[in-house]
């Protein structure tokens, strides 16, 4: 059986680069409090990076410049 860390990891490196994730798209995988708890663990093991509170990606996916693109959208929720 795969750990919720492990699945994180899978969907992440199935995506297309520049996408970024949201905890949200995770919810599959557990509740929000052991995704949570997941998604810490990858980033102070340097999985994945986090960008800024709330967004969350693999640090081999997109480049920094890409990112500013992608914020407003997601800031004008």
């Amino acid at each position: 059986m795969q750990s919720i860390d492990d699945k994180i990891l899978v969907k992440i490196k199935k995506a297309k680069r520049g996408t970024l994730f949201f905890m949200e798209g995770f919810l599959a995988f557990g509740n929000a409090r052991a995704v949570a708890k997941a998604l810490e663990r990858l980033v102070n093991s340097g999985g994945i990076s986090r960008v800024a509170r709330g967004f969350t990606l693999f640090y081999k996916r997109i480049q920094f410049w890409e990112i500013f693109s992608l914020l407003p959208n997601r800031l004008q929720r």
